[in-house]
């Protein structure tokens, strides 16, 4: 897949925490930022789909 731009603004702290962690990681912040951007989006998916099945379960003993 390509990449895209992606802006936005976040608090100075944690503008600073981030670029100490990607010092310490001798990589990007925007690698940072991507890795925990995907880390997000993995475990929503993995919840909504837990809870998704759950319903199915819960819907067929209620059946």
């Amino acid at each position: 897949m390509g990449e895209v731009p992606l802006s936005l603004h976040i608090k100075a702290d944690t503008n600073r925490r981030l670029e100490e962690e990607a010092q310490r990681q001798n990589t990007s912040a925007a690698h940072i930022a991507e890795q925990a951007l995907t880390w997000y989006l993995e475990s929503r998916e993995h919840q909504r789909q837990l809870l998704s099945e759950h319903a199915a379960e819960a819907n067929a003993v209620l059946s």
